[in-house]
């Protein structure tokens, strides 16, 4: 098929002459590699998010008062 130039249409359009004789035109558009990439770039973009999550860190600020840190549970060897 030969692309034409129509009148009116976008300059983004495109436009191609069909046979008369042309029983059935299929037009399709694959996007196997742009998905790809899309997934990829999701995958990056929550990687990272949680690396640029800031750090929990339980300070103990005294460790002489009870309950100022971590449970005595958390803590107790055995």
């Amino acid at each position: 098929m030969e692309p034409v130039t129509v009148q009116g249409a976008l300059d983004w359009s495109q436009a191609f002459v069909v046979p008369k004789d042309a029983v059935h035109v299929r037009v399709s558009f694959s996007q196997t590699t742009r998905s790809l990439w899309m997934w990829l770039q999701l995958i990056v973009f929550v990687v990272l998010v949680v690396l640029s999550l800031p750090a929990r860190r339980v300070d103990d600020i005294d460790p002489d008062v009870e309950g100022s840190g971590f449970p005595a549970e958390a803590v107790r060897h055995e």
